[in-house]
């Protein structure tokens, strides 16, 4: 056998040399082979959950898109509304998912007002449907909302599982209690409270456990409620102003953006019915609503009007919709309405008074401007309807040539009336005598004067 070279066996010393160290420390070929493997299985995770998180994000847009699909074509299911909502805000939106409601106008649904309308099972196909979103939202704001969702609606279900079953919750004395308290807090005051009740939570003194739980569990519903509140003014502002962006006019062949305020100016129409005509769509109304309303607040008075905001007192009637829709609350409508008056030169007058010493004003009409910017479904205009309670002629509260009318109109809102003259009205549409009776984007206007009687000179 031939003798190794001297070359050889240096060059093999120094690997030698490495396996009497590996074989000192203890580490085998096995060792190594299980360290790859961990490496690889690492490695492996690391691009596994980058996969499911793309996974995730795809799945969330493919569900995002089906509820704007679904809207679009009058189909829609409740998360549905609430996931189309949050597109108005949404910083991840995808804008090459923009052509699903393009032709569309969509009216933003609050959800704080929402909620109140589902039935039972609806709310708890809801639930279900919000805890998916909520898992694959990774946007921090969104996930708020989606959160804030969720404890609104696992609130909702509590409630309507009691109604279900004869009972109310509110005519719990603590729950009432728990109300006063937080009446009218700010999330800032919330976030205090929570701590203080986590404080006394943690404490060793002896205290009402069940009260301060409960109390603990109402702050963090509350505070749910105004985030949602919060939401919702930024998506109605949102939604505004992507309506501006898509109200164009085609004009020698160039797109103009139209002004705002023409989308919510209405026109005279000399209708008698007292069913009000609907005007509007599917056209977002609360913010122009809350135009209007402030643009009658600073209107000034003309020299021929007064304010007339003082509501008629009659007893309060249950509404049509409750029995329907027992979980929300009854509101009054806000109003800013006028009544016009005169002087009515007929012959008593003219005798006893003159140009110096002027007679007693009479009415000549009202101006009834009442906003319904919540109205659940605005497809169906409230309604106007005189009349004269029973057992309550000749009295003091109705006075004989006095009369009631009264406003109607669905869910959320209880009826307003208002006391006024009882005369004949003029429907016609000259402009001195301004017939106007219209519901357009939530805004209910109906103005009137009454028949006049032409005196001879």
């Amino acid at each position: 056998m031939r003798a190794k070279s001297p070359s050889l066996t240096r060059k093999r010393e120094p690997l030698e040399s490495q396996d009497n160290k590996r074989a000192k420390h203890g580490v085998t070929d096995a060792d190594f082979s299980r360290r790859d493997a961990r490496g690889a299985a690492i490695q492996e995770a690391f691009h596994m959950k980058e996969w499911l998180s793309k996974e995730d994000d795809f799945v969330l847009k493919q569900a995002k898109k089906r509820a704007a699909i679904r809207v679009r074509e009058s189909r829609a299911k409740p998360i549905d509304f609430l996931a189309v909502n949050l597109r108005f805000v949404d910083a991840e939106r995808d804008p090459a998912d923009e052509n699903e409601l393009e032709e569309v106008e969509v009216t933003p649904k609050n959800p704080s007002v929402y909620l109140k309308t589902l039935h039972l099972e609806e709310l708890d196909e809801l639930y279900g449907d919000l805890e998916e979103f909520y898992k694959l939202e990774t946007n921090r704001s969104n996930k708020g909302y989606w959160r804030a969702l969720l404890a609104v609606c696992k609130a909702q279900r509590k409630i309507s599982k009691a109604s279900k079953n004869g009972r109310d919750l509110a005519d719990n004395p603590v729950s009432g209690e728990i109300n006063k308290i937080l009446l009218g807090k700010s999330v800032e005051q919330l976030i205090a409270l929570e701590s203080s009740i986590n404080k006394k939570l943690d404490s060793t003194e002896p205290i009402d456990v069940d009260y301060w739980e409960d109390l603990y569990r109402a702050v963090r519903l509350k505070k749910a409620w105004l985030e949602l509140d919060r939401m919702f003014i930024l998506i109605t502002k949102a939604a505004e102003e992507e309506s501006k962006r898509k109200q164009v006019v085609f004009k020698n062949g160039k797109r103009q953006a139209l002004d705002a305020p023409a989308r919510y100016k209405l026109e005279e129409k000399p209708e008698a019915s007292n069913q009000l005509m609907v005007r509007s769509t599917e056209k977002e109304f609360e913010s122009a609503a809350a135009r209007l309303y402030k643009q009658e607040a600073n209107h000034e008075l003309e020299e021929d009007e007064e304010l007339f905001n003082r509501e008629a007192d009659v007893p309060t009637r249950v509404p049509k919709w409750k029995s329907k829709l027992p979980n929300i609350t009854p509101m009054k409508p806000k109003y800013f309405n006028r009544v016009q008056t005169g002087f009515e030169w007929n012959t008593y007058n003219k005798v006893h008074y003159n140009e110096e010493n002027l007679p007693p004003k009479v009415v000549w009409g009202y101006r009834f401007n009442i906003f319904y910017p919540d109205l659940l479904d605005h497809t169906k205009a409230p309604t106007y309807k005189i009349e004269k309670p029973e057992g309550q002629r000749n009295t003091n509260e109705i006075q004989e040539d006095m009369s009631i009318i009264r406003f109607s109109a669905g869910a959320p809102y209880e009826d307003v009336c208002f006391q006024i003259v009882d005369k004949d009205w003029d429907h016609s549409s000259r402009y001195d005598r301004g017939f106007k009776s219209s519901f357009d984007k939530g805004i209910l206007q109906l103005h009137f004067k009454f028949k006049r009687v032409n005196y001879k000179k």
